[in-house]
């Protein structure tokens, strides 16, 4: 378990790093081979933990190890009940995600092949009071299509079949919504990919809805 622990610390460190999250903001969670879940503890900064801070908890949400986890773990737990295939969740808050959400821009539009690629599914949950029931509640129409979900003016989940591809998802749709915001800062026109370039990514990637 040690091994997880240190990755789990790793990623809460990039993604500070990264200025996907501030402060006291963002949780992360990774499930284990027998079940159990490690995950950040509550009200500290995650760029500045250590592994004796990594909470251990079962999948009721009891703590086995640790100090007192994230008010969010019910979402946590909640995804990791509905989707098998996913192992790592990872919730941020990241800037350019955002405030271009915020301002009404919605990132599916296909500006990049990337964006088509990996975000096609990504999905936009309406507002919920964070740290409550009500999350995992407004979550879960998406959870089972999406490994991409936007909170309301909250934040972002990613979910991943490991926390590299939790991370990356969130890495990713970050340097894509910073990407839309400086087009459109330079060329309020500029134009998304037409219909003869997403078949041709469609004719390539099969799995490109």
């Amino acid at each position: 378990m040690q091994a997880e622990v240190k990755k789990l610390v790793d990623v809460c460190r990039r993604l500070y790093e990264r200025g996907l999250i501030a402060g006291s903001e963002g949780n992360v969670s990774l499930r284990l081979d027998d079940g159990r879940l490690l995950t950040t503890p509550s009200g500290r900064n995650k760029g500045w933990l250590e592994p004796e801070d990594i909470s251990c908890l079962d999948m009721a949400g009891r703590l086995v190890s640790g100090p007192k986890p994230s008010s969010e773990i019910r979402l946590h737990i909640h995804i990791y009940n509905l989707r098998s295939d996913v192992r790592a969740v990872v919730h941020t808050h990241p800037p350019y995600v955002l405030a271009v959400t915020l301002a009404g821009y919605d990132l599916r539009r296909p500006l990049l092949a990337e964006g088509a690629l990996f975000f096609a599914d990504l999905e936009k949950a309406p507002f919920a009071v964070p740290g409550s029931d009500e999350v995992p509640a407004v979550v879960e129409p998406f959870i089972r299509r999406s490994k991409a979900i936007i909170l309301e003016r909250h934040g972002l989940v990613t979910l991943g079949a490991d926390l590299e591809e939790a991370f990356n998802l969130t890495d990713m749709l970050e340097h894509l919504a910073r990407t839309h915001w400086l087009a459109y800062a330079l060329n309020p026109g500029v134009l998304p990919l037409g219909i003869e370039e997403l078949d041709r990514l469609r004719r390539f990637y099969p799995c490109l809805k």
